[in-house]
């Protein structure tokens, strides 16, 4: 049976602009730091843009993009940081540190395959914890019906891993009917 084909879907329009949240950062992010993110992010839009059909991608995580959270001193020298990127829904996507992957001989960055492995053991450790395989559909089961917002998103994020938002967010929690 052949694959179904699927119709895009309308975006919101995208101003460049954008408000990056992180649940469990070691600190807040620098100016320097949220540039990278919104460049970084501006990608992830434009793949995602690209492929209307894909729930997620894997790629190298862009120098500095999680700095805040990781230390980069843990890479080890010739590993680079590989990173999910999941669409909980258009315009709103999840991003989660995967692993360390060595980069191999001839190469300047992960390749396609050890994208795929590295998948591949991060959906084997979900289910064996008796996790979703995706995070976005675990963060979908935590927004309970609110339509996806950088409020709603958040506070379903700060929900799944059991923390209370910080007061250095502000913005008004969603209300659910």
């Amino acid at each position: 049976m052949g694959k179904r084909s699927r119709t895009p879907r309308k975006r919101p329009a995208h101003n460049g602009q954008g408000t990056h949240v992180t649940i469990g950062g070691t600190r807040a992010r620098t100016p320097q730091e949220m540039a990278i993110v919104a460049q970084a992010s501006e990608g992830d839009r434009q793949w995602f843009d690209a492929n209307p059909g894909a729930r997620h991608r894997v790629r190298a995580a862009v120098a500095g993009e999680f700095d805040a959270e990781i230390d980069p001193s843990e890479c080890p020298p010739g590993y680079h940081s590989v990173i999910a990127v999941e669409q909980i829904a258009p315009g709103h996507r999840l991003k989660t540190p995967l692993a360390y992957v060595p980069i191999l001989p001839g190469h300047s960055e992960p390749t396609e395959d050890q994208f795929a492995l590295v998948w591949g053991d991060y959906l084997y450790w979900r289910k064996n914890n008796g996790l979703p395989g995706y995070r976005a559909d675990e963060l979908r089961q935590h927004l309970r019906g609110a339509t996806p917002s950088i409020a709603s998103i958040t506070t379903a994020g700060f929900a799944m891993v059991d923390r209370p938002i910080p007061d250095t967010i502000r913005f008004r929690p969603p209300t659910h009917q």
